[in-house]
């Protein structure tokens, strides 16, 4: 597997996992609030009736860039593993 394929592949998976975190909710902070998203929250919503969605886009940014690192580091040793 060539090293742009690593990439764009670890990109994909990067970007899947961070909205697969959206499930994670964490419930500390402000009280009424409900923030998702996992190693960083990244959506937070109210819980009263009516409320907006907000994202957090440096959480999500950040979340897509660990996770596409991960996913790498991964990919390059499982590589490097079976060559």
């Amino acid at each position: 597997m060539k090293l742009y394929e690593k990439v764009l592949c670890s990109i994909i998976y990067g970007v899947t996992i961070t909205l697969a975190s959206c499930l994670v909710c964490i419930t500390e902070g402000m009280l009424g609030a409900q923030k998702y998203g996992f190693p960083f929250f990244w959506v937070t919503q109210m819980v009263y009736e009516s409320a907006s969605t907000v994202i957090n886009w440096s959480g999500l940014l950040a979340d897509i860039t660990i996770w596409t690192i991960i996913v790498l580091v991964i990919i390059h040793s499982l590589s490097l593993k079976f060559a």
